[in-house]
């Protein structure tokens, strides 16, 4: 990988604000990314690093020949920093910081720059655990950009998942936020704004990181060998997150039978089936935990696509042949009465899946639930 502005999905608004600001050499000293899941804000954190680091600039992106370009090829750029949220690895490790899950973090980002915390997670433990930045963190990156520039230029320090950060932690970076090293860039990287601690949000300029375009995403996915209309069902499904996209595109089993598993689940859930709910809560069980989210987030697209339906009709509706036939009989059953409670319902479902708890068990439990909210305030054509 390049690490380069060439190598960004989309977002061309926010690359060329970037780069104005470079090329009028107005970069604030304290950036933060703010895009949700798969939007590329960590994608445009490496290529804004490579753009301010590289020694020979052009106009769209750094030159790729230089020492500093060809140093970020391999992430081994020595005034590129990195911080990002860890766990203990045991209750005596209580000086953890990030640079003990370096190497891993390294291997992640040359396979790929978007991703999310649980896939993180997947990467650094045999189970879901809770991340952190410690106070030994804040020390880290204060002992770290004390250092001069190795190549006497910028210094870089990119913070992934800042909303992570808690207040005690915050505390000890405030002052080197707001005062850094002499050319120290930081650039924070957030999916949730809102969750930022105030004191830090002062501090730092925040750039809006949209949703990527989906023809952006299609493009993508077409130029990486997917198959037309897998891609154009992944592009339309992932709703702007390209990490979603390649999740979906790329499992082929999954991918042919998604429709088929989420019709038939709310057809067992309708008639409250609760045989062939155990049976299909055990295969969902088996299927892991990306895939049980894709799941939900396949079905909370189903539920609106069905509520639009009913309300201005199909015209805008990305359906296949086989979600149309679906809809004919599926929309009668969605409505104001229980729209929102269903997708709350599927919302609550993949969150508590990313949190580990049994799928099984979760499952039936919702089966239920969707059962009861299928079946509320009916109405009939």
């Amino acid at each position: 990988m390049m690490y380069s502005f060439e190598e960004v999905i989309g977002q061309n608004k926010v690359k060329e604000k970037l780069l104005h600001s470079v090329r009028e050499g107005r970069v604030p000293h304290a950036l933060l990314f703010n895009g949700g899941e798969g939007h590329g804000a960590l994608t445009l954190a490496l290529a804004m690093s490579r753009y301010v680091l590289c020694e020979n600039q052009g106009e769209t992106d750094a030159c790729g020949t230089c020492r500093s370009c060809k140093s970020m090829q391999s992430l081994q750029h020595p005034d590129l920093h990195f911080s990002f949220p860890y766990f203990n690895k045991s209750s005596g490790s209580e000086h953890t910081v990030s640079d003990d899950f370096g190497e891993d973090w390294r291997e992640l980002l040359l396979k790929t720059t978007y991703f999310n915390t649980e896939y993180w997670i997947s990467q650094i433990a045999k189970e879901n655990k809770t991340l952190m930045f410690s106070v030994h963190e804040a020390n880290n990156i204060a002992k770290k950009l004390s250092l001069k520039s190795f190549y006497g230029g910028n210094k870089v320090m990119i913070i992934w998942m800042a909303e992570i950060i808690k207040e005690d932690t915050a505390n000890k970076l405030l002052k080197l936020l707001e005062e850094p090293p002499a050319n120290t860039i930081f650039i924070l990287v957030t999916e949730s704004m809102e969750a930022m601690l105030p004191t830090v949000l002062s501090r730092v300029q925040a750039v809006q990181v949209p949703k990527i375009d989906d023809a952006a995403i299609l493009n993508y996915l077409l130029h990486i060998g997917i198959e037309s209309e897998r891609a154009q069902r992944s592009a339309a499904f992932a709703n702007g997150n390209l990490w979603k996209a390649i999740l979906f595109a790329q499992n082929e089993n999954f991918n042919q039978g998604l429709d088929d598993a989420f019709q038939n689940w709310m057809r067992l859930c309708y008639k409250k089936d609760l045989f062939q709910l155990t049976e299909m809560g055990t295969t969902f069980h088996s299927w892991g935990r990306e895939i049980q989210k894709q799941f939900f987030d396949y079905g909370l697209e189903q539920i609106r696509q069905n509520l639009l339906k009913n309300y201005i009709g199909e015209d805008i509706l990305q359906m296949t042949d086989s979600e149309r036939a679906f809809a004919e009989k599926f929309s009668k059953f969605i409505n104001h009465f229980n729209a929102e409670d269903l997708m709350n319902e599927l919302t609550d479902a993949a969150y508590h899946i990313g949190r580990n708890l049994n799928a099984k068990l979760l499952f039936g439990h919702l089966s239920i639930k969707v059962h009861h909210l299928l079946r509320r305030n009916q109405y009939t054509d």
